[in-house]
C-alpha cells in the first residue's frame, strides 16, 4: 500500500505542486489582506491622534452634513469667535484654523500629487500655538505675510523644492506664487498620510482657499489642572446657539471612525477577493486529491 501511494504521488507531481501553491497563495492572500487593512487603519488612527494630541477641547458648529465618503462636513465659525473662546475662564489658549484643497506646483514642474487617485493635496493655516500645531519646522521659518508658504518635507523632496524657491499654489482662486520659507514635518514623519501640504498665515490661507473671515473650528488648550471634561464644561455655557464643544478625545474618536467608515468599502473588497482565492484553492485541492485517490 505504501509503495502504491508513493508511486501515485510521484505520478502526479504537477498536481501536488499546484495544490501546495494554491494553499500557500490562498493563506498568504488572506493573511496579507488582514494585515494590510489593519495597518492602514492603525496608520490613520495614529495620524488623527497626533493631530489632536495637545487639544483639550474643540468648538465647532452643530450644523453639518455627511459627505458620500463618510466625512462629516460642518459649517464654519466666525473668526471673531476665537477671541471670545480665548477669554472664557478655564481656557489657556485658543486658535482657529482653516483647511481646504490646494496643490503645490514647482516653478518648472507639474503640480505635485494626484488628489483624484491618492492622498489629498491640502492648504492649511499655520498654527502659532505649539500645543495645537501637529507640524514642526524642519528647516527655515513659519510662513508670515502674503507671499510666504511652508511645505511638508515629503513635497519638498518630491518636487526638489528648497528654501527660497518660488512655487505656485493652485486653489480656489487664481494661481498665486509664493516663496518657500519653511519645510515642515508631521511629528516624526515627512507628511501626514502621504498628503502634499501647503501652510499659510491664517489671513493668507483664508484668501487662498476662498473661505472668507471664518475658521473651520476652534481648538482649545485648558488651564493647567483642568481635565478635558472640565474645560468643555467651562466653555459650553458661553457658546452661542448652533455651536458646541467636545473634548479632544471625543474629536479624535470621531475622525478615527470617519476614516474607518471611508475605508470600509476598500477593506470589504479586499476580503471578498481573498475569499474567492481561498475557494478556488479549495476546489483545486479537492480536485487534485480526488484524482489521486481515484
Amino acid at each position: 500500500m505504501l509503495r502504491a501511494t508513493l508511486k501515485s504521488i510521484l505520478g502526479h507531481k504537477a498536481r501536488l505542486a499546484m495544490t501546495a501553491l494554491a494553499v500557500i497563495l490562498g493563506v498568504a492572500l488572506m493573511a496579507g489582506t488582514l494585515v494590510l487593512t489593519d495597518t492602514v487603519g492603525r496608520t490613520f488612527d495614529d495620524l488623527v491622534a497626533d493631530i489632536y494630541d495637545g487639544t483639550d477641547a474643540v468648538v465647532r458648529s452643530t450644523d453639518s452634513i455627511d459627505s458620500p465618503f463618510g466625512e462629516t462636513i460642518r459649517n464654519p465659525l466666525p473668526e471673531e469667535m476665537v477671541a471670545e473662546v480665548a477669554a472664557i475662564d478655564g481656557v489657556a489658549e485658543a486658535e482657529g484654523f482653516v483647511q481646504g484643497m490646494a496643490r503645490i506646483k514647482p516653478l518648472d514642474g507639474d503640480p505635485l500629487g494626484n488628489p483624484g487617485m491618492g492622498a489629498p493635496s491640502l492648504g492649511i493655516s499655520w498654527g502659532h500655538v505649539d500645543a495645537l500645531n501637529p507640524f514642526e519646522i524642519r528647516e527655515g521659518a513659519p510662513p508670515s505675510g502674503p507671499d510666504e508658504v511652508a511645505i511638508d518635507k515629503g513635497s519638498a523632496d518630491e518636487g526638489e523644492i528648497a528654501l527660497g524657491d518660488t512655487v505656485t499654489i493652485l486653489a480656489a482662486g487664481e494661481p498665486r506664487d509664493f516663496t518657500v520659507t519653511g519645510i515642515v514635518g508631521f511629528g516624526s514623519i515627512d507628511s501626514p498620510g502621504g498628503s502634499n501640504v501647503a501652510l499659510f498665515d491664517l489671513p493668507v490661507a483664508q484668501e487662498v482657499l476662498g473661505t472668507g473671515p471664518v475658521v473651520n473650528e476652534i481648538s482649545v488648550v485648558g488651564e493647567e489642572g483642568l481635565t478635558e471634561e472640565q474645560v468643555v464644561e467651562r466653555i459650553t455655557p458661553s457658546l452661542p446657539e448652533g455651536t458646541d464643544a467636545v473634548t479632544g478625545a471625543e474629536r479624535t474618536a470621531e475622525d478615527q471612525q470617519s476614516f474607518r467608515d471611508a475605508l470600509g468599502f476598500f477593506n470589504t473588497f479586499l476580503l471578498i477577493f481573498a475569499l474567492i482565492a481561498l475557494l478556488v484553492g479549495a476546489f483545486i485541492i479537492a480536485n487534485t486529491f480526488g484524482i489521486i485517490v481515484a
